[in-house]
Protein backbone atom coordinates (compact mmCIF):
# COMPACT_ATOMS: atom_id res chain seq x y z
CA UNK A 1 0.00 0.00 0.00
CA UNK A 2 1.43 3.61 -0.84
CA UNK A 3 0.96 5.72 1.67
CA UNK A 4 -0.29 9.59 1.51
CA UNK A 5 3.38 10.65 1.80
CA UNK A 6 4.50 8.52 -0.48
CA UNK A 7 1.98 9.70 -3.23
CA UNK A 8 3.18 13.66 -2.29
CA UNK A 9 6.29 12.69 -3.15
CA UNK A 10 5.32 11.44 -6.13
CA UNK A 11 3.01 14.47 -7.52
CA UNK A 12 5.64 17.14 -6.17
CA UNK A 13 8.40 14.95 -7.65
CA UNK A 14 6.24 14.83 -11.21
CA UNK A 15 5.30 18.17 -11.11
CA UNK A 16 9.61 18.42 -11.26
CA UNK A 17 9.88 16.18 -14.06
CA UNK A 18 7.49 18.25 -16.10
CA UNK A 19 8.86 21.36 -15.46
CA UNK A 20 12.15 20.83 -14.24
CA UNK A 21 13.04 25.23 -14.94
CA UNK A 22 10.23 25.99 -13.16
CA UNK A 23 10.83 23.84 -10.27
CA UNK A 24 14.30 24.51 -10.04
CA UNK A 25 13.81 27.54 -9.20
CA UNK A 26 12.03 26.75 -5.82
CA UNK A 27 15.48 24.41 -4.49
CA UNK A 28 18.19 26.97 -4.61
CA UNK A 29 20.86 25.43 -1.81
CA UNK A 30 20.65 27.78 0.14
CA UNK A 31 16.94 26.96 0.85
CA UNK A 32 18.00 24.33 2.97
CA UNK A 33 14.78 23.42 4.09
CA UNK A 34 13.16 23.01 0.86
CA UNK A 35 16.35 20.98 -0.46
CA UNK A 36 15.90 18.85 2.71
CA UNK A 37 11.93 18.13 1.63
CA UNK A 38 13.01 17.46 -1.76
CA UNK A 39 15.58 14.76 -0.95
CA UNK A 40 13.85 12.89 1.53
CA UNK A 41 10.67 12.75 -0.70
CA UNK A 42 13.21 11.37 -3.50
CA UNK A 43 13.92 8.96 -1.08
CA UNK A 44 10.51 7.94 -0.36
CA UNK A 45 9.61 7.79 -3.93
CA UNK A 46 12.23 5.43 -5.09
CA UNK A 47 11.35 3.20 -2.05
CA UNK A 48 7.74 3.36 -3.16
CA UNK A 49 8.36 1.75 -6.08
CA UNK A 50 9.18 4.67 -8.51
CA UNK A 51 12.33 4.09 -9.93
CA UNK A 52 12.03 5.87 -13.16
CA UNK A 53 10.11 8.95 -11.63
CA UNK A 54 11.32 11.34 -14.34
CA UNK A 55 10.51 9.35 -17.50
CA UNK A 56 6.84 11.05 -18.24
CA UNK A 57 4.61 8.46 -20.02
CA UNK A 58 3.07 8.90 -23.41
CA UNK A 59 0.01 10.41 -22.99
CA UNK A 60 -0.93 12.50 -26.51
CA UNK A 61 -3.69 10.46 -27.84
CA UNK A 62 -2.57 10.88 -31.33
CA UNK A 63 0.71 9.58 -30.57
CA UNK A 64 -0.71 6.51 -28.80
CA UNK A 65 -1.95 5.29 -31.93
CA UNK A 66 0.82 5.91 -34.03
CA UNK A 67 2.37 3.56 -31.29
CA UNK A 68 -0.09 1.06 -31.07
CA UNK A 69 0.38 0.67 -35.06
CA UNK A 70 3.62 -0.45 -34.64
CA UNK A 71 4.09 -2.53 -31.51
CA UNK A 72 5.15 -5.07 -33.14
CA UNK A 73 7.39 -4.17 -35.63
CA UNK A 74 10.32 -6.59 -34.69
CA UNK A 75 13.99 -5.27 -34.79
CA UNK A 76 15.85 -6.77 -37.88
CA UNK A 77 18.26 -9.36 -36.24
CA UNK A 78 20.52 -9.26 -39.88
CA UNK A 79 21.14 -5.46 -38.53
CA UNK A 80 22.72 -6.40 -34.80
CA UNK A 81 26.32 -6.90 -34.20
CA UNK A 82 27.73 -10.43 -33.57
CA UNK A 83 29.31 -11.68 -30.86
CA UNK A 84 32.39 -10.92 -32.04
CA UNK A 85 31.17 -7.73 -33.26
CA UNK A 86 30.11 -6.55 -29.21
CA UNK A 87 33.61 -7.98 -28.15
CA UNK A 88 34.99 -5.09 -30.55
CA UNK A 89 32.61 -2.39 -30.19
CA UNK A 90 32.85 -2.52 -26.22
CA UNK A 91 33.82 1.08 -25.33
CA UNK A 92 32.05 2.32 -28.65
CA UNK A 93 30.10 5.84 -28.84
CA UNK A 94 27.03 5.22 -31.66
CA UNK A 95 26.95 8.98 -31.50
CA UNK A 96 30.84 9.40 -32.46
CA UNK A 97 30.41 6.88 -34.95
CA UNK A 98 27.30 8.69 -36.45
CA UNK A 99 28.54 11.74 -36.15
CA UNK A 100 32.17 11.28 -36.94
CA UNK A 101 33.33 14.78 -35.87
CA UNK A 102 36.51 15.21 -36.92
CA UNK A 103 36.39 12.37 -38.95
CA UNK A 104 34.18 10.19 -41.71
CA UNK A 105 31.00 8.99 -40.18
CA UNK A 106 30.74 5.50 -39.98
CA UNK A 107 27.04 4.69 -40.06
CA UNK A 108 27.30 0.82 -39.93
CA UNK A 109 29.11 0.93 -36.78
CA UNK A 110 27.02 3.29 -35.39
CA UNK A 111 24.12 1.15 -35.96
CA UNK A 112 25.92 -1.98 -34.48
CA UNK A 113 26.92 -0.03 -31.73
CA UNK A 114 23.65 1.33 -30.89
CA UNK A 115 22.35 -1.85 -30.53
CA UNK A 116 25.13 -3.12 -28.25
CA UNK A 117 24.55 0.43 -26.11
CA UNK A 118 20.46 -1.03 -25.69
CA UNK A 119 21.87 -3.73 -24.84
CA UNK A 120 24.52 -2.28 -22.13
CA UNK A 121 21.47 -0.27 -20.88
CA UNK A 122 23.21 3.02 -22.00
CA UNK A 123 20.49 6.05 -21.35
CA UNK A 124 18.92 6.89 -24.84
CA UNK A 125 19.03 10.80 -23.78
CA UNK A 126 22.69 10.46 -23.79
CA UNK A 127 22.42 10.45 -27.80
CA UNK A 128 22.91 6.82 -27.24
CA UNK A 129 20.62 3.25 -28.03
CA UNK A 130 17.30 4.25 -29.73
CA UNK A 131 18.06 7.89 -29.79
CA UNK A 132 20.82 6.84 -33.03
CA UNK A 133 19.29 3.85 -34.39
CA UNK A 134 15.99 6.02 -34.58
CA UNK A 135 18.07 8.63 -36.74
CA UNK A 136 19.72 5.32 -38.33
CA UNK A 137 16.65 3.84 -39.56
CA UNK A 138 14.73 7.48 -39.87
CA UNK A 139 17.38 8.63 -42.67
CA UNK A 140 18.40 5.27 -43.57
CA UNK A 141 22.13 6.12 -42.92
CA UNK A 142 23.78 2.74 -42.05
CA UNK A 143 20.40 0.75 -42.88
CA UNK A 144 17.94 0.61 -45.12
CA UNK A 145 15.34 3.16 -44.58
CA UNK A 146 12.40 1.75 -42.40
CA UNK A 147 10.40 4.51 -40.96
CA UNK A 148 7.98 2.04 -38.92
CA UNK A 149 11.14 0.61 -37.03
CA UNK A 150 12.11 4.44 -36.28
CA UNK A 151 8.71 4.95 -34.87
CA UNK A 152 8.77 1.92 -32.72
CA UNK A 153 12.22 2.84 -31.19
CA UNK A 154 10.82 6.32 -30.79
CA UNK A 155 7.72 5.17 -29.10
CA UNK A 156 10.34 3.12 -26.56
CA UNK A 157 12.20 5.98 -25.76
CA UNK A 158 12.04 7.70 -22.09
CA UNK A 159 12.54 11.69 -22.05
CA UNK A 160 9.44 14.40 -21.96
CA UNK A 161 6.24 13.39 -22.76
CA UNK A 162 6.74 16.43 -25.45
CA UNK A 163 9.71 15.53 -27.23
CA UNK A 164 8.49 11.80 -27.49
CA UNK A 165 5.62 12.71 -28.97
CA UNK A 166 7.35 15.38 -31.16
CA UNK A 167 9.61 12.78 -32.71
CA UNK A 168 6.67 10.23 -33.29
CA UNK A 169 4.72 12.87 -35.28
CA UNK A 170 7.63 13.82 -37.05
CA UNK A 171 8.21 10.32 -38.09
CA UNK A 172 5.06 9.87 -39.52
CA UNK A 173 5.09 13.47 -41.31
CA UNK A 174 8.31 12.12 -43.37
CA UNK A 175 6.44 8.78 -44.44
CA UNK A 176 4.80 11.53 -46.84
CA UNK A 177 8.06 13.07 -47.58
CA UNK A 178 11.28 11.80 -50.33
CA UNK A 179 13.95 9.73 -48.77
CA UNK A 180 16.23 13.06 -48.73
CA UNK A 181 14.31 14.21 -45.86
CA UNK A 182 16.65 13.74 -42.24
CA UNK A 183 15.26 13.45 -38.98
CA UNK A 184 17.02 14.18 -35.94
CA UNK A 185 16.27 13.58 -32.28
CA UNK A 186 17.77 17.07 -31.68
CA UNK A 187 15.08 18.75 -33.52
CA UNK A 188 12.74 17.53 -30.33
CA UNK A 189 14.67 18.11 -27.33
CA UNK A 190 12.75 20.81 -24.50
CA UNK A 191 13.10 18.56 -21.53
CA UNK A 192 16.69 18.96 -19.92
CA UNK A 193 18.29 15.82 -20.30
CA UNK A 194 18.32 16.20 -23.71
CA UNK A 195 18.38 19.32 -24.54
CA UNK A 196 21.72 19.52 -22.86
CA UNK A 197 22.91 16.67 -24.58
CA UNK A 198 22.04 17.77 -27.98
CA UNK A 199 23.86 21.50 -26.64
CA UNK A 200 26.65 19.17 -26.11
CA UNK A 201 26.66 17.46 -29.33
CA UNK A 202 26.24 20.78 -31.67
CA UNK A 203 29.35 22.29 -29.64
CA UNK A 204 31.63 19.00 -30.70
CA UNK A 205 31.49 20.54 -33.87
CA UNK A 206 31.89 23.72 -32.76
CA UNK A 207 34.82 23.00 -30.72
CA UNK A 208 36.39 21.38 -33.82
CA UNK A 209 36.08 25.40 -35.78
CA UNK A 210 37.18 26.71 -32.98
CA UNK A 211 40.25 24.41 -33.00
CA UNK A 212 41.28 25.52 -36.47
CA UNK A 213 40.93 29.44 -35.40
CA UNK A 214 43.36 29.06 -32.79
CA UNK A 215 45.95 26.80 -35.10
CA UNK A 216 45.74 29.32 -37.29
CA UNK A 217 46.72 31.73 -35.07
CA UNK A 218 49.80 29.59 -33.16
CA UNK A 219 50.77 28.79 -36.99
CA UNK A 220 51.83 32.41 -37.35
CA UNK A 221 53.93 32.36 -34.67
CA UNK A 222 58.01 31.73 -34.19
CA UNK A 223 58.33 28.12 -32.51
CA UNK A 224 59.59 30.64 -29.58
CA UNK A 225 56.38 31.64 -29.52
CA UNK A 226 54.13 28.77 -30.05
CA UNK A 227 55.60 27.37 -27.33
CA UNK A 228 54.38 30.12 -25.09
CA UNK A 229 51.12 30.15 -26.67
CA UNK A 230 50.79 26.38 -25.89
CA UNK A 231 51.61 27.42 -22.42
CA UNK A 232 48.37 30.01 -22.52
CA UNK A 233 46.30 27.67 -24.21
CA UNK A 234 46.25 25.56 -21.26
CA UNK A 235 46.12 27.90 -19.41
CA UNK A 236 43.45 29.53 -20.49
CA UNK A 237 41.46 25.82 -20.92
CA UNK A 238 42.15 25.39 -17.07
CA UNK A 239 40.44 28.78 -16.27
CA UNK A 240 37.27 28.43 -18.58
CA UNK A 241 37.08 24.81 -16.78
CA UNK A 242 36.99 25.93 -13.56
CA UNK A 243 35.23 28.94 -14.05
CA UNK A 244 32.47 27.00 -15.93
CA UNK A 245 32.02 24.58 -13.05
CA UNK A 246 32.72 26.59 -9.94
CA UNK A 247 32.01 29.92 -10.38
CA UNK A 248 28.75 29.97 -12.77
CA UNK A 249 24.88 29.29 -11.36
CA UNK A 250 24.69 26.17 -13.92
CA UNK A 251 20.76 25.83 -13.03
CA UNK A 252 19.75 28.13 -16.34
CA UNK A 253 22.52 27.04 -18.37
CA UNK A 254 25.21 24.15 -19.14
CA UNK A 255 28.52 24.27 -18.43
CA UNK A 256 29.74 23.15 -22.30
CA UNK A 257 27.71 25.97 -23.11
CA UNK A 258 29.44 28.65 -20.66
CA UNK A 259 32.55 26.95 -21.61
CA UNK A 260 32.03 27.87 -25.31
CA UNK A 261 31.21 31.33 -24.43
CA UNK A 262 34.37 32.08 -23.01
CA UNK A 263 37.27 29.86 -25.73
CA UNK A 264 34.90 32.34 -28.03
CA UNK A 265 35.82 35.33 -25.99
CA UNK A 266 39.45 34.48 -26.18
CA UNK A 267 39.45 33.94 -29.54
CA UNK A 268 38.67 37.39 -30.00
CA UNK A 269 41.70 38.46 -28.25
CA UNK A 270 43.85 36.32 -30.52
CA UNK A 271 41.82 38.16 -33.60
CA UNK A 272 42.55 41.67 -31.93
CA UNK A 273 46.36 40.69 -31.65
CA UNK A 274 46.44 39.76 -35.12
CA UNK A 275 44.54 43.30 -36.15
CA UNK A 276 47.73 45.30 -34.48
CA UNK A 277 45.12 46.05 -31.21
CA UNK A 278 47.53 45.83 -28.75
CA UNK A 279 46.82 46.31 -24.78
CA UNK A 280 47.97 50.06 -24.12
CA UNK A 281 48.03 50.45 -20.49
CA UNK A 282 50.39 52.20 -17.70
CA UNK A 283 51.03 51.05 -14.19
CA UNK A 284 48.62 53.91 -13.33
CA UNK A 285 45.91 51.58 -14.37
CA UNK A 286 47.46 48.70 -13.39
CA UNK A 287 46.85 50.19 -10.11
CA UNK A 288 43.45 51.02 -10.18
CA UNK A 289 42.36 47.60 -12.05
CA UNK A 290 44.20 45.61 -9.10
CA UNK A 291 42.48 47.52 -6.41
CA UNK A 292 39.14 47.02 -8.04
CA UNK A 293 39.69 43.42 -8.65
CA UNK A 294 40.63 42.94 -5.05
CA UNK A 295 37.52 44.78 -3.74
CA UNK A 296 35.67 42.18 -5.85
CA UNK A 297 37.37 39.67 -5.07
CA UNK A 298 37.55 40.31 -1.31
CA UNK A 299 33.47 41.14 -1.20
CA UNK A 300 33.04 37.47 -2.98
CA UNK A 301 34.41 35.91 0.06
CA UNK A 302 32.99 37.61 2.53
CA UNK A 303 30.09 35.28 3.57
CA UNK A 304 31.60 31.64 3.41
CA UNK A 305 28.21 30.45 3.11
CA UNK A 306 27.12 32.72 0.57
CA UNK A 307 25.75 30.71 -2.88
CA UNK A 308 25.08 31.93 -6.26
CA UNK A 309 22.61 29.28 -7.41
CA UNK A 310 25.31 25.92 -8.25
CA UNK A 311 28.40 28.75 -8.19
CA UNK A 312 30.06 28.92 -4.29
CA UNK A 313 32.03 30.98 -2.42
CA UNK A 314 35.06 28.33 -2.58
CA UNK A 315 34.47 27.68 -6.28
CA UNK A 316 35.18 31.32 -6.64
CA UNK A 317 38.03 30.97 -4.52
CA UNK A 318 39.77 27.88 -6.18
CA UNK A 319 39.27 29.98 -9.56
CA UNK A 320 40.72 33.02 -8.87
CA UNK A 321 43.99 31.27 -7.79
CA UNK A 322 43.42 29.05 -11.56
CA UNK A 323 42.68 32.71 -13.06
CA UNK A 324 45.98 34.01 -11.66
CA UNK A 325 48.34 31.32 -13.51
CA UNK A 326 45.86 32.14 -16.68
CA UNK A 327 46.95 35.62 -16.17
CA UNK A 328 50.48 35.29 -15.62
CA UNK A 329 50.57 32.81 -19.27
CA UNK A 330 49.08 36.08 -20.99
CA UNK A 331 52.22 38.29 -19.87
CA UNK A 332 54.87 35.69 -20.27
CA UNK A 333 53.38 35.06 -23.73
CA UNK A 334 52.83 38.73 -24.14
CA UNK A 335 56.49 39.26 -23.45
CA UNK A 336 57.75 36.43 -26.12
CA UNK A 337 55.34 37.63 -29.30
CA UNK A 338 54.68 41.15 -28.51
CA UNK A 339 57.93 42.67 -26.81
CA UNK A 340 57.45 46.38 -27.30
CA UNK A 341 53.96 45.79 -24.67
CA UNK A 342 54.86 45.90 -21.43
CA UNK A 343 53.91 43.63 -18.28
CA UNK A 344 51.93 45.91 -16.66
CA UNK A 345 49.38 46.31 -20.37
CA UNK A 346 49.18 42.96 -20.00
CA UNK A 347 48.46 42.67 -16.57
CA UNK A 348 45.74 45.35 -16.60
CA UNK A 349 44.25 44.10 -19.96
CA UNK A 350 43.39 40.53 -18.29
CA UNK A 351 42.43 42.11 -14.79
CA UNK A 352 39.73 44.09 -15.90
CA UNK A 353 38.22 41.15 -17.46
CA UNK A 354 38.31 39.58 -14.30
CA UNK A 355 36.73 42.16 -12.60
CA UNK A 356 34.13 42.16 -14.37
CA UNK A 357 33.48 38.39 -13.94
CA UNK A 358 33.70 38.72 -9.98
CA UNK A 359 31.22 42.15 -10.39
CA UNK A 360 28.38 40.21 -11.58
CA UNK A 361 28.48 38.32 -8.54
CA UNK A 362 28.45 41.02 -6.59
CA UNK A 363 25.10 42.55 -5.17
Amino acid sequence: MISRHDRLAFIFLLRFCLNPWKMGTLIPMQKSKIAVFTLLFSFLLVSAGFPAFCQSALSDPGAKRMCDAVKDVQLPAKDQPTTDEKKSLQNCSSEDLYYGFDKPPDFVKARKCAYLEMEQGKDDLDLAGRATLMMVYANGKGADRNLDIALKLACEMKGGPGDVAGNIYELERLKKYPPSAKFSVCDHSASRHLYESCAILGDKFDRLERAKEIDAFSSSLTKKQQEAFSHLDEAAEAFFKSRASSEIDLRPTFQVQEMAFMENEFIKKLQQLQHGQLPSFSATDLHKAQADLDKAYADTQKDPKRQWGTATVEGVRKTQQVWLAYRNAWVNFGKVTYPNVNADAWRTWISEDRYAELEKLLP
